[in-house]
């Protein structure tokens, strides 16, 4: 999964490279995993790592709103992350 520097860092504010740089769902899985496993993680806390603010949601819904060409990616990562990621 991208970090907030990664998609800092990925250029213009409106490319979208960092989501096609993300891990797959199978390597995600892997390292959540791992996490639980070796790190003490809980479910509930990847959860947490995981979930967006609402403040946060609510900022980027109107980025997307105000620009279309980037409104799919952005409600496909927060669809995500509002599943917990799958955990």
């Amino acid at each position: 999964m991208a970090t907030a520097v990664q998609i800092h860092s990925s250029g213009s504010p409106c490319s979208n490279d960092w989501i096609t740089r993300t891990a797959s769902p199978r390597t995600e899985a892997l390292a959540l995993f791992v996490a639980m496993k070796q790190k003490g993680e809980t479910a509930e806390s990847i959860r947490e790592l995981i979930e967006v603010p609402v403040e946060i949601r609510e900022k980027l819904m109107v980025f997307a709103l105000m620009h279309p060409e980037e409104r799919s990616e952005i409600e496909l990562v927060l669809s995500f992350r509002t599943s917990g990621g799958g955990i």
